[in-house]
């Protein structure tokens, strides 16, 4: 399929730098063009159904118009859905998650924009809300599997009965090079209790089945033999010897808690899932930016962000899903 030379042209030249950035898209003009040609290459349609056609435009107000006196703005639709807040904020911050590699505060933006800290936190909340594709393939191969406690006072501590602390639960895709192991996409969720069913349910929804999963003697894991995956239970002389034995996994639980704590010092049960679901979309897009930006605001997916009530409060309002609805 031909790519438009809109698409074409901003594929090719987004912005590698911030200064790049800074050209691109220093101005509110230069964001609703690309917001307008991103979305809408072959003209503008009904965000709604994706095929009723425009019947105008109104130029004071910005919005485009069809039948039965529907209205629609540039951002109808995706996170920024009716935001006040300057495109270039939302573009910067954007460009920002998807490019930094510890990721972005909300007190960093607020410092940086000069927005209001609870303005900056909704806004990185409702950008987090659309990294998660419900129809992403799952993880196919070799898949490494493991536990981690968020919270610990020893950032090194394992074992399974670490008390009130948050229980993660994460897989990764092993690669052969000519010379090493290296890790491929990896996915996590935050789990209740480390009982089989939600272990089970984890590689049941995130692995595809035929694949090889590779996890320590716990025999919680034992529930997936017969199900439809192969499965290699790694051995050695005590914990420590297991885990250089699974190194991919180990690294990247490593990264996760560096991210965790160097960037935000702590992040909240009530909202793990959703800073977990920051770091697998940029790991999962360490070499994607242009992809990993677009979807961030949601261009593409119709996704809006949640209201200020729903992420407060459980369960789901207006077709927002929370970020762990596999948790119960």
């Amino acid at each position: 399929m031909r790519t438009n030379p809109a698409i074409l042209h901003y594929m090719q030249n987004f912005p590698k730098s911030l200064f790049e950035f800074n050209r691109m898209f220093g101005t509110e003009e230069a964001c609703w063009n690309y917001l307008k040609e991103m979305r809408w290459p072959d003209g503008v349609v009904d965000y709604r159904d994706g095929k009723t056609k425009s019947i105008g435009f109104c130029s004071t107000r910005k919005v485009w118009e069809f039948p039965n006196h529907f209205q629609q703005t540039v951002t109808a639709g995706t996170v920024m859905h009716k935001t006040r807040t300057p495109l270039t904020h939302w573009f910067y911050a954007a460009y920002l998650m998807a490019t930094l590699k510890p990721g972005v505060s909300a007190l960093q933006l607020s410092q940086q924009l000069g927005m209001r800290l609870e303005t900056t936190y909704m806004l990185l909340m409702k950008l987090r809300s659309a990294l998660v594709n419900p129809f992403r393939t799952k993880l196919t191969g070799t898949v490494e599997i493991d536990e981690t406690y968020i919270g610990a006072k020893a950032s090194g501590k394992r074992g399974r009965g670490a008390g009130n602390k948050s229980i993660v639960i994460a897989a990764v895709e092993i690669i052969d090079t000519s010379d090493k192991q290296v890790g491929g996409r990896i996915r996590m969720r935050k789990i209740p209790s480390i009982a089989s069913n939600y272990l089970e349910r984890f590689i049941l929804d995130n692995v595809e089945k035929g694949s090889t999963i590779v996890t320590d003697g716990y025999r919680g894991y034992s529930g997936i033999d017969g199900k439809g995956y192969k499965h290699k239970i790694v051995t050695g002389e005590d914990s420590e010897d297991v885990a250089k034995k699974m190194q991919l996994i180990h690294i990247v639980f490593g990264n996760l808690k560096a991210f965790l704590n160097g960037t935000y010092h702590g992040v909240s049960k009530k909202h793990l899932q959703a800073y977990l679901n920051e770091y697998v979309f940029r790991f999962n897009r360490r070499r994607l930016i242009f992809e990993a930006f677009n979807t961030l605001l949601g261009i593409g997916t119709s996704k809006e962000g949640p209201t200020y009530y729903q992420l407060y409060h459980t369960g789901k309002a207006r077709g927002w899903i929370h970020p762990n609805p596999r948790e119960v």
